[in-house]
């Protein structure tokens, strides 16, 4: 029994001996390199896909921010352009009755016109239309 459990030790020491030496020589080979080099620039670029993502993100926000701010400006100036143009055609208005007022006085003489009695029907009892 002794020599049988050498011979088993020694084909376990063998085998051991000679995997850890397959381990120990295990060179990278030209595809192994390759795929290695894929994995690193693969991940480059998923780095600066994410990275450029964000900036787009932060660019993006900046404008619809700037664009805000603006319509708000453009709001308060279209305001104040309807306003001072309310009161420009105020101005406007009382200028032109003050001249129509002045035209009248220019034509009446600053006296006041007499109602006009054309307008007016008339009530007299010699009515020339043969009706009754």
């Amino acid at each position: 029994m002794t020599s049988r459990r050498i011979g088993t030790i020694g084909v376990a020491l063998a085998l051991s001996l000679g995997l850890a030496g397959l381990g120990g020589c295990h060179r990278e080979g030209t595809a192994e390199k390759a795929g290695k080099a894929m994995d690193e620039a693969a991940a480059a670029a998923q780095q600066k896909a994410q990275e450029a993502a964000k900036s787009a993100s932060e660019a993006a926000e900046a404008a619809k921010q700037k664009a805000a701010e603006g319509m708000q400006s453009a709001g308060e100036m279209a305001g104040q352009a309807a306003e001072k143009a309310g009161e420009e055609a105020q101005k406007a208005g009382e200028a032109a009755k003050q001249a129509g007022e002045q035209a009248k006085d220019a034509v009446t003489g600053g006296q006041t016109a007499p109602p006009d009695k054309s307008a007016e029907p008339s009530d007299s009892a010699d009515d020339s239309s043969g009706e009754e």
